[in-house]
């Protein structure tokens, strides 16, 4: 009897001692999970996110509904690097902690140069099985640094904040760094739409050649499919045009972006710029009274151009300047997207007419 005593005694004994052994290691897992885990799994109740880097730029990237993102509440947000940025989000991992060796020096890297993350989502005070949820409210839920690439340039250091154990990260399957990613930067950010209206919400097109007034003109929809057009010369109306090819301008507004915002050109280099002879401009109305507009300027040529027949080129072939947003805004254009817009009176009206 004594020794089945001694014996259920050592087994609850050993019970014990191996409960408290896996309480310890799934404790220790957790805080290791806990510092390591960077991704967010439900993307869709982000509302928020804040990017700074150690040169005091900051964006702050703002949820207004299920599609539609904004600028530091100034711009609407690129919907394809809003997408990158979410699925960034949700499939960064850690590929392997640092090495205690390199450690200290990464440490050092992510507090000298790396960009802050603050991740905010929608949350419930009261949150039963995920099925009853009760007091919505918007919470910090999680901060951590993003540093630069690793030296073979297939991972991303990273620190989740409050803790010293830096992380080399990554996405599965992809191959790269994901530092650009997370950009404190306003103009990798915005929407690059300079026109996005439908053919019903417009009324009047402009567009002066700066260079040939005579093919300079304005054109007024007064329904869908009849319009009135004037030349911009000695504002007469012409008569005898293409309404085919009319409508065809009407519909080119819908979807007209810019290249890249260049507001960040040298001060020199774009005063030179928008105080040159403009090339282009066009006023389109809209339906609500409002009439957006788009100062183009030529770009010179890089200086050892030359064309098919060895002339030195002095024009870019491709790429124009241009001011939007009320002037506000300097970007590049492509002659491409603007190839249906900046077509002269002469093809509308099939009479080619040269400036004298």
């Amino acid at each position: 009897m004594k020794r089945n005593r001694v014996a259920i005694l050592l087994v609850v004994i050993l019970a014990v001692i191996t409960a408290a052994l896996l309480l310890f290691k799934n404790h220790k897992n957790t805080l290791d999970k806990k510092n390591s885990s960077f991704a967010i799994e439900d993307t869709a109740s982000i509302t928020k996110v804040f990017l700074a880097d150690k040169e005091n730029n900051t964006v702050t990237l703002t949820r207004v509904n299920p599609s539609q993102w904004r600028v530091n509440d100034e711009f609407n947000a690129a919907k394809d690097a809003i997408n990158v940025l979410l699925k960034t989000l949700m499939s960064v991992e850690v590929k392997e902690p640092v090495s205690k060796s390199g450690r200290e020096q990464i440490v050092k890297l992510l507090a000298t140069t790396s960009v802050k993350v603050e991740i905010y989502q929608k949350v419930y005070r009261i949150n039963l099985f995920d099925k009853i949820k009760w007091f919505p409210h918007e919470k910090l839920t999680k901060t951590y640094y993003v540093g630069c690439a690793t030296q073979n340039n297939m991972g991303t250091y990273m620190l989740i904040e409050g803790t010293d154990n830096p992380y080399i990260t990554h996405i599965f399957g992809f191959n790269g760094f994901l530092t650009t990613r997370y950009s404190p930067l306003v103009k990798d950010w915005r929407d690059h739409v300079v026109f996005s209206m439908k053919y019903p919400q417009i009324k009047s097109v402009s567009i002066k050649i700066m260079d040939d007034p005579k093919n300079s003109f304005k054109a007024v929809k007064k329904s869908p499919k009849d319009f009135e057009l004037f030349s911009l010369l000695d504002n007469k109306q012409v008569s005898g045009f293409d309404t085919i090819k009319m409508m065809e301008l009407f519909s080119a507004f819908e979807d007209v972006r810019y290249e890249a915002l260049v507001n960040d050109l040298d001060k020199l280099k774009k005063d030179s710029v928008i105080s040159a002879k403009p090339y282009i401009i066009i006023d389109v109305e809209g339906s609500d009274g409002k009439t957006y507009s788009v100062t183009s300027f030529l770009r010179k040529a890089p200086e050892d151009e030359i064309d098919q027949q060895g002339n030195p080129v002095i024009y870019d072939r491709d790429r124009l300047f241009a001011l939007i947003n009320d002037k506000k805004d300097l970007v590049l254009i492509q002659f491409y997207t603007f190839s249906t817009i900046f077509k002269p009176l002469g093809y509308y009206t099939g009479v080619q007419t040269q400036d004298q």
